[in-house]
């Protein structure tokens, strides 16, 4: 319940967002959107941020704080406008950061400097900048930022003094609000990164499938043309008519188109293996092979490694201060990073792991806080790590509860601090001074590290990704003009014998076939053609190359017209919705219609629509297929009534390509075991009517 609000909610704030502030990503680039969407959210968070802690600095009378926080609210308005003049994120995000560089210094001159809690948020810089800009513009925003944090060091140790303009009680109250606030900021801007990575991932994917289903279902699709031009040369060859007329030769091209085309979808499962082969073989991981989990390994695996050197860092820092408790519990954070390791090798299970370091971390900073000042240690400067560490390995709830545990606990702090309960320091102010540089500048530097270790693994996902795209590609191409050459050369030959009626069948034949090729050549990306069709034609069209089908089954073919419509345009192509849907749905019905069964098409008036309907009564589709239908997963192939064969692709494509028209299908199907007086499938097709484009 608290998932799916949430959900709702981060929805209908980007939704929001998204018409505040325009898109200037590169519409045909994911990765770019990807980047321009992070941009929004790192505005919108922002925003929302630093207006409620304003407007908390002018209900505690803290003026010169509140004043501060305008500036970085103004700055993102300001931010907002370059982006809008420039289109570029770049330029945005540096001038963001430029600004509020001197406004977050104020904020922490009038707190107190190095003791300031303003220093508590600075960590958000480095995840906000990492994702927007590249890894070294971001590292030298970040060394900017710990090298102002130096200089309030610097200040401190020669005696200059930086006191705090806070009213009483109102420095704790900016410390507890800035912890619990970091935190949860951190956390949503760790999954909003992985969520959008994963969004990009999907839509990578889904274009490889697309072009696999091109692919696969072309060698289906071409059958009924090329069987009709094999038909059609045949009769001509028996009916010696032309003699002299190279027919064997034409009929041997054909069953050469035959080859070509099984040779190609052979290779096509061979590549389709391959890739996912090599996409697994580079990223390295235990568990399945599910490139989600497998990213997901990787990332626990590289920060449990650096929360591990992290800790050990701080163990021997602490050492050298002379602080060995401390440094004891430091090392009891280390530790079990190598012990969850070891559980990781032998469970394979990033949950388990990430809890007992979780677990662990929470015990150890507990007994840490208590010996060094209650809500005021320096210890807290560390507590970024937590939202940052489970929101990239584990679940938006397990992470969300982890980084709520660790929150409470500094309530718990502050409450105790307000009944009076005083929680001593082992640290010299020197020595905590000194702990809060070092806690700062090593935690915005490991965070940076691991961000970018996580773009880069994304990256190479989907580079290789791409990669297996573009030899798709290539063998998409391959079968292009393999079979075109042959089918060309078919065309040439026919064209020699003009005004016979038999020739011009199986010239129209051919044609179909080249033209099938040809759409091929765009399906791959995007349907863009679209215009407007003439649904008689394309019907007359699939009824020509169905011919054979529909005689050698003896089925009862029927068309239904609405009177009066001299055309009925819809908006769609004509390659792909003659052969890639309702040649492809013909064929489908015909073969799994008994013989002397009947099988009709329908078009109706719909106001702004056109209703297509394809109805069999047929032995219809199994309840368990039906529902896999459309998913390019499965393969839902089975034999048709008199033993036909099939691809079990075909209608992911013909949903895809329909739904690419702006159109909309449904399914409804009953074998006869559950109707037995009503079996069989009725499919129902809305395209747009072509009218409706030409107004709007």
């Amino acid at each position: 319940m608290i998932h799916s609000v949430s959900i709702r909610a981060r929805n209908s704030l980007l939704n929001f967002f998204n018409r505040a502030i325009p898109q200037y990503g590169d519409r045909n680039d994911p990765e770019s959107i990807l980047v321009h969407q992070y941009w929004q959210f790192a505005c919108l968070i922002t925003l929302a941020v630093f207006t409620s802690f304003g407007v908390n600095s002018l209900r505690l009378k803290f003026y010169e704080l509140a004043f501060g926080e305008a500036i970085i609210v103004l700055n993102v308005f300001v931010s907002n406008l370059i982006y809008r003049k420039t289109k570029s994120i770049d330029t945005a995000v540096h001038a963001m950061i430029a600004i509020s560089a001197p406004a977050t210094a104020y904020r922490t001159i009038v707190i107190g400097g190095i003791y300031s809690p303003i220093l508590l948020s600075w960590p958000v810089i480095s995840i906000l900048a990492l994702m927007t800009i590249s890894f070294y513009w971001t590292a030298f925003w970040t060394l900017f930022h710990i090298g102002i944090a130096i200089l309030f060091y610097v200040a401190y140790k020669i005696g200059v003094s930086i006191p705090s303009h806070a009213p009483p009680g109102v420095g704790e109250d900016v410390r507890i609000a800035m912890i619990c606030t970091v935190q949860v900021v951190l956390l949503a801007s760790v999954y909003f990164i992985r969520k959008l990575n994963s969004n990009l991932r999907e839509i990578i994917r889904k274009q490889s499938e697309k072009i696999t289903e091109v692919v696969r279902t072309l060698s289906h699709d071409l059958s009924s043309p090329l069987m009709t031009l094999q038909y059609r040369i045949q009769a001509i060859f028996k009916s010696q008519k032309y003699p002299d007329g190279p027919w064997q030769d034409v009929l041997d091209i054909i069953y050469l188109c035959y080859e070509q085309i099984s040779n190609v979808r052979d290779t096509e499962a061979h590549t389709s293996k391959e890739a996912g082969a090599r996409t697994y073989t580079h990223i390295h991981a235990f568990g399945k092979r599910d490139s989600e989990e497998t990213l997901i390994h990787s990332l626990f695996i590289f920060t449990t490694i650096a929360i591990t050197g992290l800790f050990f860092f701080f163990t021997l820092f602490y050492i050298l201060l002379g602080q060995t408790e401390l440094a004891t519990y430091h090392l009891g954070v280390a530790g079990p990073g190598l012990i969850a390791w070891w559980i990781f090798k032998k469970t394979r299970s990033v949950t388990i792991c990430a809890a007992l370091m979780l677990l662990t971390s929470l015990i150890a900073a507990i007994s840490a806080i208590r010996i060094t000042g209650g809500i005021e240690s320096p210890i807290f400067f560390m507590w970024p790590v937590v939202p940052v560490f489970s929101g990239i390995v584990l679940s938006i709830d397990f992470a969300g509860f982890s980084t709520a545990i660790f929150s409470l606990v500094a309530i718990g702090f502050e409450i105790c601090r307000r009944l009076g309960i005083v929680f001593p320091t082992v640290l010299s102010p020197d020595a905590n001074a000194l702990a809060r540089l070092v806690s700062l500048g090593s935690v915005q530097l490991i965070f940076i590290f691991a961000i970018n270790h996580v773009k880069k693994q994304n990256q190479r996902f989907r580079s290789l990704a791409a990669h297996g795209r573009k030899r798709k590609l290539r063998l998409l191409a391959t079968l292009n003009s393999s079979a075109t050459s042959p089918l060309l050369r078919i065309y040439q030959i026919l064209s020699q014998y003009p005004g016979d009626p038999e020739i011009s069948e199986a010239l129209r034949a051919a044609k179909a076939c080249v033209d099938l090729i040809d759409h091929t050549q765009s399906i791959n990306e995007t349907f863009q053609s679209s215009g407007a069709v003439d649904l008689r034609d394309v019907i007359r069209d699939i009824t020509f190359l169905q011919t054979e089908a529909l005689v050698a089954k003896r089925i009862h073919w029927n068309t239904k017209f609405p009177p009066r419509e001299d055309t009925i345009l819809v908006l769609a192509d004509r390659a792909g919705l003659t052969y890639q849907v309702l040649n492809n749905l013909l064929s489908n019905a015909i073969k799994f219609t008994q013989s002397g069964g009947t099988v009709e098409i329908s078009v109706r008036d719909g106001d702004d629509y056109w209703n297509i309907g394809i109805i069999d009564n047929g032995i219809g589709i199994p309840a368990d297929l039906l529902n896999q239908l459309f998913d390019p997963s499965k393969q839902t192939t089975r034999k048709g009534t008199a033993g036909e064969s099939g691809t079990g692709f075909g209608m992911p494509i013909v949903k895809t390509v329909v739904e690419s028209y702006g159109g909309s299908l449904n399914v409804e199907s009953k074998t006869p075991e559950e109707d037995p007086l009503h079996h069989g499938t009725r499919i129902q097709i809305k395209l747009r009517k072509a009218k409706t484009l030409m107004a709007e």
